[in-house]
């Protein structure tokens, strides 16, 4: 008899459509810039020129792409724990695909050259969403009856502390955002420099 609340494929195929939004989401990235239109006679001062105009979309990419990048693999190693699907686990994944799919439009707001505080506190709220979105999920996903046996313990802990290093940086980020803008998005930095605090890797 089949478990209904255990279904045969239920985590995989969650696991795989969380895999695909990510891979569009990071695709879509790089759509946002745009290919100059200079023309067929345009020198390559004016390609230069231009190029250097396109200097604050590709800092936005690049960004972007390396925050979902960690959201992805953060996301792969906590299911590589789970061993047991879970109808809870629905909603939670689908908030973090959610938050994770407005970075692109929260991305090019942030590289339109605006100074204005706005366009980079969008982009650090939609890192805090991801962020708490997150959060929520690991404590789901981790609970005692969906972890595999033969995941250690202390690696569950760890895992349930450093849930809280994107939702810190997502705050400072989005406080910087009305001091220091552009320079709030220095905030990440948080990121690398957390997962070395001796609280957060044990």
């Amino acid at each position: 008899m089949t478990d209904q609340t255990n279904p045969p494929h239920a985590l995989e195929r969650m696991v795989f459509f969380s895999d695909a939004v990510f891979a569009i989401v990071i695709t879509l990235l790089v759509i946002e810039i745009e290919v100059p239109k200079l023309g067929a006679s345009a020198g390559n001062r004016a390609w230069i020129e231009a190029m250097i105009e396109l200097a604050p979309h590709f800092a936005a990419f690049l960004l972007s792409f390396l925050v979902i990048g960690a959201l992805w693999a953060s996301h792969h190693m906590l299911f590589t724990m789970v061993g047991r699907y879970s109808a809870q686990l629905i909603w939670p994944n689908l908030l973090l695909l959610l938050a994770v799919a407005t970075l692109p439009f929260t991305s090019a707001l942030m590289a339109t050259g605006s100074l204005a505080a706005i366009p980079f506190a969008a982009y650090a709220c939609s890192l805090l969403a991801a962020g708490l979105s997150k959060a929520r999920l690991v404590r789901i996903a981790l609970q005692p009856d969906l972890v595999k046996a033969s995941v250690p313990q202390a690696l569950v802990r760890g895992e349930l502390r450093r849930r809280w290093i994107l939702p810190i940086a997502g705050v400072t980020t989005l406080a910087l955002a009305f001091v220091v803008t552009p320079w709030n998005t220095l905030g990440m930095l948080l990121l690398p420099a957390l997962k070395r605090v001796p609280w957060f890797r044990s």
